[in-house]
């Protein structure tokens, strides 16, 4: 009984020590993102994005294509577009107009 006991105690402060561990980390990332603005006038992570979506070769043929803008994106700035254009697609469905000519 003890043993369990002893095991019950040992997880729950690691639990603690963890969720300690991780709101030391953001309150950190936070101060230095604090700090970054008021020096740079900037955040650090604009769009943190740790696994973006990627949308197909046809999908970026057209944007190429047919808008300016995109082109005057820089990689990054595409990469995140593309991720935000994904999850967009994911989420809602996209029905087309008829334009008759």
């Amino acid at each position: 009984m003890e043993d369990i006991e002893l095991l019950f105690f040992v997880l729950m402060l690691l639990f603690v020590i963890a969720a300690f561990l991780i709101y030391l980390i953001m309150f950190i990332i936070s101060l230095l993102d604090d700090i970054s603005i008021a020096i740079f006038n900037r955040p650090i992570f604009v769009h943190l994005c740790l696994f973006p979506k990627e949308i197909s070769e046809e999908e970026q043929f057209i944007l190429r294509q047919k808008f300016a803008s995109y082109k005057k994106l820089n990689h990054k700035q595409k990469k995140y577009f593309h991720h935000r254009l994904a999850v967009f697609n994911k989420t809602y469905q996209f029905i087309p107009r008829v334009i008759s000519k």
